[in-house]
């Protein structure tokens, strides 16, 4: 009986113990998802605020000017046109990084073609960029478990990421192949140098800000990462000279053919 109570006290306490660290762990996640929102919310602030500047300032001249004719209003008109513009894609992108977070907890894996995602977006990069030289080698019938959205934003992401820095002069390089366990992805441009410290590049907000006319809001490539990791795979870039450029390169379980 001595033996039976104490064994009963040894569970309950170590029921209690396992219930305090679930309850630690669960507090660290809403932590975690507040610091996530505040950050987000801090950023979104300076970025709007900086927006509505350029529109301010803007309608102020056309304001000034409506009476020396209508010529003399249209670079006005239009940078207000550019400051609207930008909003709107940033907050497409903040509720696209936001909705991320949330969607990836409830995400349901399925088997996807890699081949056919890359073959295609590939296809539909060429089309839209059709002064830029991008070339593919992809492997066939590379498959793996994941999410098409996720899939679909990852591609879009980096793919966009390369025609924003690439040189014109230069190719788009897109691989994709396999071993035995993992599918392999490649994404090289040249063109704009990378920092030294390329762990940032991943980071909420971060920009290199190497292409000015750019709409680079610091979100596609931790968009890229966070849709990566929530798929089981892992990513990273390496930074490329001779001409400067940048590799991304992504790894995911494969599928095994039965």
């Amino acid at each position: 009986a001595a033996f039976l109570a104490a064994s009963a006290a040894y569970q309950t306490e170590r029921l209690s113990r396992f219930t305090f660290l679930l309850g630690r762990k669960r507090a660290a996640e809403i932590q975690e998802q507040v610091d996530w929102l505040e950050s987000m919310a801090g950023f979104l602030r300076h970025e709007l605020k900086n927006a509505m500047i350029g529109i301010h300032s803007s309608v102020d001249l056309i304001d000034r000017k409506i009476d020396s004719g209508k010529k003399a209003i249209y670079p006005y008109i239009d940078r207000a046109q550019k400051s609207v513009n930008y909003m709107k894609l940033l907050l497409s992108e903040v509720d696209e990084a936001t909705s991320l977070e949330a969607a990836i907890k409830n995400t349901n894996f399925e088997e996807i073609d890699l081949t056919t995602h890359v073959g295609e977006k590939c296809d539909l990069y060429r089309e839209a960029f059709p002064v830029l030289n991008i070339t593919s080698s992809v492997e066939s019938g590379i498959k793996i478990l994941g999410s098409t959205l996720r899939i679909e934003q990852v591609l879009d992401k980096l793919l966009s990421n390369a025609v924003e820095h690439c040189a014109e002069e230069q190719d788009i390089v897109v691989k994709l192949c396999s071993t035995d366990e993992d599918a392999i992805l490649s994404i090289s441009d040249r063109g704009d140098k990378l920092p030294y410290e390329t762990d940032a590049l991943f980071e909420r907000g971060y920009s290199t800000k190497l292409n000015e006319s750019a709409d680079n809001k610091g979100l596609g490539l931790y968009i890229a990462k966070r849709a990566t990791e929530s798929m089981r795979g892992d990513i990273k870039v390496i930074r490329l000279e001779n001409p400067p450029g940048a590799e991304f390169l992504l790894r995911f379980p494969k599928v095994s053919v039965q």
